[in-house]
């Protein structure tokens, strides 16, 4: 659960970064806080709105933008991935 919601963090500072290319930077420093209600990222409050996205149930890599499009366009602001990190690469034998 922490990890979870140390990757929410990390993923909604990352945008919120991205967002302000061109702005001041943001201090690394109390740029995240949260309280039981929200998460303030750089002074703005935001409420987390996630989905969850399983590659494995979708195999075709090219459709996996338009999957995380449409979690977009339904007002979803954080997504969930998964990952087999233990995998080794295909070229390794076991």
């Amino acid at each position: 659960m922490k990890l979870r919601f140390s990757l929410l963090t990390t993923l909604g500072l990352l945008r919120s970064a991205g967002a302000n290319l061109g702005r001041k930077t943001l201090d690394a420093q109390g740029a995240v806080s949260w309280d039981r209600h929200s998460i303030v990222i750089a002074g703005e409050r935001r409420f987390i709105q996630s989905g969850e996205f399983h590659p494995w149930r979708l195999p075709v890599v090219s459709q996996w933008t338009d999957i995380l499009q449409k979690f977009s366009a339904a007002g979803l602001n954080t997504v969930s991935i998964y990952g087999k990190l233990s995998r080794p690469a295909h070229s390794k034998k076991l």
